[in-house]
C-alpha cells in the first residue's frame, strides 16, 4: 500500500489495477486489509492525483470496493418524511 506513495503514474496505474483485480476476488476480506494497513488512506488521497486516469481509477476503487457513494445518491434514495 505504501508503494501507492510513489511519482511515477505508471507504477501507481499498475497497482491500482491490481490491487481492483485483488478486491474482484473477495472485496471483504481484502478491502479490509487494505484498509488496515492505510490503504485506503492512500488511495484517498490518489483522488487530488494529477493523472486524470489515476484519479478516475481510485475514485472507482473507493465507490466500488469500500461503500462511498455521492451524497446526491444517498439522498435520492431515501424515502420522503411525512410532517
Amino acid at each position: 500500500c505504501e508503494t501507492l506513495e510513489c511519482s511515477d503514474a505508471k507504477v501507481i496505474l499498475v497497482i491500482l489495477n491490481a490491487l481492483e483485480a485483488i478486491l474482484r476476488v473477495n472485496s471483504h476480506l481484502y478491502g479490509q486489509r487494505i484498509e488496515e494497513c492505510g490503504g485506503l488512506e492512500n488511495i484517498e488521497n490518489l483522488q487530488s492525483h494529477s493523472n486524470d486516469k489515476i484519479y478516475e481509477k481510485a475514485r472507482f476503487l473507493i465507490e466500488e470496493f469500500f461503500g462511498v457513494e455521492d451524497e446526491e445518491e444517498e439522498d435520492e434514495d431515501l424515502a420522503p418524511v411525512a410532517d
